[in-house]
């Protein structure tokens, strides 16, 4: 009997122990794991960058767009970009002509 009142006591003294454990196991999980973990950081930092190759590269076409517009603004329009335009939009090519198409606009 005096063995189990000993054993009690032990136990009682480890409780605190484990369940503090428990708490910071918890908490260590779901920071390498959690919505706002390192695993989701790292997947963030990698979107944020693939955005930032992005927007630079629509701010370059932005910027051809706009230099393009521009050529068409002026008081008279320029006789190349408009020539372009007008082949380009009503399929207007003579037949000893060679027309080079692009995927995307050249900057």
């Amino acid at each position: 009997m005096f063995w189990l009142h000993i054993l009690q006591k032990k136990l009682r003294a480890l409780v605190l122990p484990f369940i503090a454990l428990l708490c910071l196991g918890y908490l260590g999980y779901h920071t390498f794991h959690g919505d706002r973990g390192l695993q989701a950081w790292i997947g963030l930092s990698d979107r944020l960058d693939a955005l930032k190759r992005e927007k630079v590269s629509l701010a370059a076409q932005h910027d051809w767009l706009l230099h393009k517009a521009s050529l068409l603004q002026d008081g008279k329009p320029d006789a190349d970009m408009l020539d372009e335009m007008m082949r380009r939009h009503l399929y207007l090519g003579r037949p000893d002509e060679i027309v080079i198409r692009y995927r995307t606009p050249l900057p």
